[in-house]
């Protein structure tokens, strides 16, 4: 169901247009405070890129500041409704390609990592060990990827990792261990205290879908200092 009021977005070409002027008349908040609000979650999220720029506007004869524009999916239907996010501090993140964040500790037998989402939680992730990028049996190299929506006769209403080389159906699914997964990252809420597996994993496959934009990028990297185990 789309919650989005229509004060706040427009449809136009099958997605949701936004306008903080809109927002701020939606919360009924002053423009300018939300204007502030705004630019602090941009300046604090560094891990967004805009998909859009500020724009300008003019009532009574003045030209004033604010933002437009950015490609929100529809239906956005948690666009007002977010965890640890304010009303229009969820917004500034859905209208901006969101980057997430994974590093990882490698260890011989699997990769542990701790995947950050901006604005939102921070999850475990387990993968296959680095073998050089084989098929199958290794992880993926460490660099930036787009993601997009997958669903395949096994996995449903996942993402995928685009553009990966030499390797393709990279997913981030569900998954417990390492060997749930043939080159894709699995997701869970946290570490086992026991053994070298990620738990609670549908959970947090379904508060990432509750979350996530359609689209968006991930950069993998290793962590510093790494994971000790």
């Amino acid at each position: 169901m789309n919650i989005v009021p229509k004060v706040v977005a427009d449809q136009k070409t099958g997605s949701v247009y936004a306008d903080s002027r809109n927002v701020a008349k939606y919360f009924d908040k002053r423009h300018d405070h939300v204007l502030a609000d705004i630019d602090k979650c941009i300046s604090d999220c560094e891990n967004l890129t805009p998909e859009f720029s500020g724009a300008k506007y003019k009532s009574r004869g003045k030209e004033y500041r604010c933002y437009h524009g950015g490609s929100i999916p529809s239906p956005a239907s948690n666009f007002i409704q977010a965890p640890s996010v304010s009303g229009w501090g969820f917004f500034c993140l859905r209208v901006f390609n969101m980057l997430l964040t994974l590093e990882r500790s490698y260890l011989p037998h699997c990769v542990i990592g701790e995947l950050h989402i901006p604005g939102h939680n921070t999850y475990m992730t387990i993968e296959r060990p680095w073998r050089n990028n084989e098929q199958n049996i290794s992880c993926v190299p460490e660099g930036v990827y787009d993601c997009q929506p997958f669903s395949g006769s096994r996995f449903k209403n996942v993402w995928q990792l685009m553009n990966v080389p030499d390797r393709s159906y990279i997913l981030i699914h569900a998954g417990n261990w390492s060997k749930d997964v043939q080159g894709c990252i699995a997701v869970g809420k946290s570490l086992s205290s026991t053994d070298y597996m990620v738990l609670n994993s549908g959970d947090a496959i379904d508060e990432l879908r509750a979350f996530l934009p359609e689209k968006f990028q991930i950069q993998i990297k290793t962590k510093r200092p790494v994971w000790e185990f």
